[in-house]
């Protein structure tokens, strides 16, 4: 979902960014976003269910150039919803979007659009190149943040839900990617990007306590909770008046939120002292502040380092996938519906491993599928009118339980 206007915020503030040559490292990459960003970012066509090979030749020359200049990419997708529905709920809301601008099939709108096996050619490309990459069980921000704090490498993405991680090496904006290739002067390539640092950001706004930094997201709002709720707060809040020096008027409107409440945090000791002078100014009865402050808890842990399963593949990667035995011998989380119920090993290798679609696991996880929006003409029958018998027998077969169900 990302953080409501701090990318606009820091494209503003690109002081808060570090020059940085990309050469020599690993790096983690959020496939789901950088498949989309590529499709986009050439203007690739999307009518007619899209051009699948220009699309190929520009997924096979972006990695080719991070391997000329020693970059080894491990791609990271996201998998089924979780189970709580958030994430759904937010999906739901973008694929409406999508939906609407499909219809009006309008430049920018189509943009959000990409063709139905946009990520089944990605995931060849990725083979073809020898490439490392996994599905994640649910949402993929977790493991993508909690591996690259592990191996202290950047996270390639466009995501601004990566900025509030602490992470040590650093975000790389997709945006700020220049691909044109240079050698340094011991003749080694490179590229140069501009990096986000939480540290960075942190020392500009003389916040000293990381868990500040979660805080301004979820008060922000996110799927966990609306922004909505800290209206009051944000009404009640003259955060400029302890700023020396600082004029309403020399910050533009949709960047005066994020910078006074910034300025708050640096005035707080740490997280509670921070938490309870929010609800001192919602002045809710007590009933409502347990449900805000679990909610805030809810919130916070989604941006907590939690425990990195994707690098028990990567680290095996070779031997995870040849055998369903070596495979189970792993510890590679759990993939559970909303009856309590783990996936097939057979299942949950193949999902892992990007052989099966993530829409597989959220009819098995959720009994839950959203269909692609395409773009096409809207008095015809959906495209996806063609497949629904097909549809129908893979939900029968994911869907049935006991002796009678087993395939």
């Amino acid at each position: 979902m990302g953080v409501p206007g701090f990318t606009t915020y820091l494209d503003s503030n690109t002081h808060i960014f570090l020059d940085f040559r990309l050469k020599s490292t690993k790096i983690i990459v959020d496939g789901n976003n950088l498949l989309h960003f590529l499709y986009n970012l050439y203007q690739i066509p999307y009518h007619y269910g899209g051009d699948y090979t220009i699309f190929a030749d520009t997924c096979r020359q972006f990695f080719l150039s991070l391997t000329k200049c020693l970059v080894l990419p491990y791609v990271v997708f996201d998998g089924a919803y979780d189970l709580d529905g958030k994430k759904f709920n937010s999906s739901r809301l973008r694929a409406a979007k999508k939906v609407t601008a499909s219809l009006n099939n309008t430049k920018d709108g189509c943009a959000f659009v990409v063709p139905l096996l946009t990520q089944e050619i990605f995931k060849e490309i990725l083979d073809e190149l020898l490439i490392k990459h996994v599905t994640c069980n649910y949402e993929a921000d977790d493991q993508i943040a909690s591996l690259a704090a592990e191996w202290k490498c950047p996270v390639l993405t466009n995501d601004s839900d990566f900025f509030i991680f602490d992470l040590p090496g650093g975000v790389i904006l997709l945006d700020y990617l220049n691909m044109a290739i240079k050698t340094d002067e011991d003749g080694a390539f490179y590229m140069d990007v501009q990096m986000y640092s939480a540290e960075k950001l942190k020392k500009v706004m003389g916040i000293h306590d990381h868990s500040l930094i979660h805080l301004f997201a979820t008060v922000m709002g996110n799927e966990y909770i609306p922004g909505s709720t800290f209206e009051q707060f944000f009404r009640k809040l003259n955060y400029f008046s302890h700023v020396p020096g600082i004029k309403l008027n020399q910050i533009p409107n949709d960047r005066r939120k994020i910078f006074g409440l910034f300025k708050w945090f640096a005035l707080k000791r740490n997280i509670k002292a921070a938490i309870r002078d929010i609800m001192f100014e919602l002045n809710c009865n007590t009933d409502e502040e347990n449900r805000i402050r679990a909610l805030i808890n809810k919130s916070i842990e989604k941006y907590s380092i939690t425990n990195c399963y994707i690098h028990v593949i990567f680290n095996d990667y070779d031997e995870v996938f040849t055998s369903e035995d070596n495979f189970s011998k792993v510890d590679t989380g759990k993939l559970i519906n909303n009856h309590n119920e783990s996936a097939p090993v057979c299942f949950k290798m193949h999902f892992n491993q990007g052989a099966l679609n993530s829409k597989l696991a959220n009819i098995f996880v959720s009994q839950k599928v959203l269909l692609q929006p395409q773009i096409e003409n809207r008095t015809d029958p959906s495209s996806h009118v063609c497949s629904s018998k097909v549809r129908e027998l893979l939900y029968g077969l994911l869907l049935k339980s006991g002796p009678e169900g087993e395939h």
